[in-house]
């Protein structure tokens, strides 16, 4: 039995099932090609970005000539808790004493 060739097979299958596993798949058309769509689709997008940030500067000028009028701050009503109440009352009644 002579078994020169079986290495190769072994190698063979082996690889083989590797790509299957792998599910290598060759991208369509040649390099140029590739190459060339890939640029195209670049330079759209760099396109697209540059007239978004185009519109937002455009916006961002409409909205800075738009002047508000500032809002007037509400006085926050300090609501005297029980604690507040009983000091000042011991304090009342202390000055009382005193002046006596």
């Amino acid at each position: 039995m002579s078994r020169g060739d079986q290495r190769e097979r072994d190698r063979a299958k082996s690889q083989a099932k590797l790509a299957q596993k792998q599910n290598v798949s060759q991208k369509a058309g040649d390099l140029h090609s590739r190459n060339q769509n890939d640029k195209d689709a670049l330079l759209n997008k760099i396109a697209a970005k540059k007239a978004m940030q185009g519109k937002l500067e455009k916006q961002a000028a409409e909205d800075a000539s738009i002047v508000k009028k500032p809002m007037r701050k509400k006085k926050q009503v300090k609501e005297d808790s029980l604690d507040d109440i009983f000091n000042e009352a011991l304090k009342k009644g202390k000055n009382k004493k005193r002046q006596e």
